[in-house]
Formats: structure tokens, C-alpha cells, sequence
């Protein structure tokens, strides 16, 4: 899918804030790691992220802690 949004105000600055900690290079990783948010906090779409969607999943989760997860098993296990 393809859409054009312009975020301005609070929502824009909360992209530019995940932008400049490093938790995303682009405002559409902002997006994708916001919905992975949604899912797991209301317990949404059961199904398997892709390969490109665990990479960028397991960079963001790097960045919020000091120690990387030691296998897969453990990430994913985070993120449930």
C-alpha cells in the first residue's frame, strides 16, 4: 500500500524524536515500529512479521536496551 501523510505539530516532533535517537532511519520505519506498538499492545493481526519487518524489529529493540538479546528465541519472546 501507498499513501502520502503529512504529520505536523506533536506528531510530526514525535517522528522527528525517534529519527534523531536512532530508533528508525526514515518516517516510515516511525510508522511500521508504531503499528508493531499497536499489535502488541492490543493484541492485533496474530500473523508472522517478514524477514525486512524482524530486522528493523530487532535494530529498535537493540537500541532501547544495553544488551542485545542473545538468540531469536529471546526477541521474540520480548515482543509477545
Amino acid at each position: 500500500m501507498n499513501v502520502n501523510v503529512h504529520f505536523a505539530g506533536l506528531t510530526d516532533e514525535i517522528i522527528q524524536d525517534a529519527i534523531r535517537k536512532g530508533l528508525a532511519n526514515t518516517k516510515t520505519e516511525v510508522l511500521r515500529l508504531g503499528l508493531f506498538e499497536l499489535k502488541n499492545k492490543y493484541d492485533l493481526a496474530q500473523g508472522e512479521p517478514t524477514q525486512e519487518e524482524k530486522k528493523l524489529l530487532a535494530s529498535f529493540l537493540s537500541s532501547l536496551k544495553k544488551s542485545d538479546f542473545k538468540t531469536e528465541k529471546e526477541l521474540w519472546a520480548a515482543l509477545k
